[in-house]
């Protein structure tokens, strides 16, 4: 269609077809011009608070369930490792035992009679101390016992300046001694243990074989 062709309608047909006045037409533009300005500043003006309004809303939201997502987990992974020490405590209980092991010898060719009583300590029957009680006592009539006990308080006399975990007493006894050792593995250092004092049995030696060796010895075990 060629443009130049079409007719440009004039502002005094368009009254006429509504019935207007040339004068009452172009009040009713004016009129329609401001409404339309007073929507589009009003628009613009509302249109930017709520969408302030919303994106605040929308931070604190996120600001809040992020907070209360990391709490929440923070929380939940405390209780789990409690829960899971408590399982590991229970779980790994030391097993502790005692071996209680009794020797009697009597009428010795030292003149003496003797008890030995050893107290084993275990953990998960392995060793970790123990104790020790040796008694010794003049064989009634036999004089020579007298000597020999003589010779025990000079070999023991040394109960000072042990290391920390052996400890060594003597006890006088009526015609006789008590010697009383003891040692805990969990604290002795044996390289500072001097040489003429001695452990029968090592650290961490098992339940089993202890009990089996003392036997063998003559001991009574309970």
């Amino acid at each position: 269609m060629n443009q130049n062709n079409v007719r440009q309608i004039s502002p005094e047909e368009i009254a006429r077809a509504q019935g207007l006045t040339p004068e009452e037409l172009q009040k009713t533009q004016v009129l329609n011009l401001k409404d339309i300005e007073e929507t589009v500043r009003f628009e613009k003006m509302t249109s930017k608070k709520p969408a302030a309004i919303v994106a605040i809303i929308g931070i604190t939201a996120i600001l809040f369930g992020a907070t209360f997502q990391i709490s929440t987990s923070l929380q939940k992974s405390k209780e789990k490792k409690l829960e899971k020490r408590a399982v590991e405590k229970v779980a790994h209980k030391v097993e502790e035992k005692t071996l209680t092991c009794v020797k009697t010898t009597l009428n010795n060719q030292d003149g003496t009679d003797t008890v030995y009583t050893y107290s084993f300590d275990f953990e998960d029957n392995k060793l970790v101390g123990y104790n020790k009680t040796f008694n010794i006592i003049e064989t009634a009539g036999k004089t020579e016992g007298a000597n020999t006990i003589a010779n025990y308080k000079k070999e023991y006399s040394q109960t000072s300046n042990l290391p920390k975990g052996y400890d060594l007493s003597i006890k006088e006894e009526q015609k006789g001694i008590t010697i009383i050792t003891n040692v805990d593995f969990k604290l002795l250092d044996l390289t500072k243990l001097p040489q003429d004092k001695k452990v029968e049995y090592q650290k961490n030696t098992e339940y089993d074989v202890i009990k089996k060796e003392m036997l063998e010895k003559g001991y009574t075990v309970e």
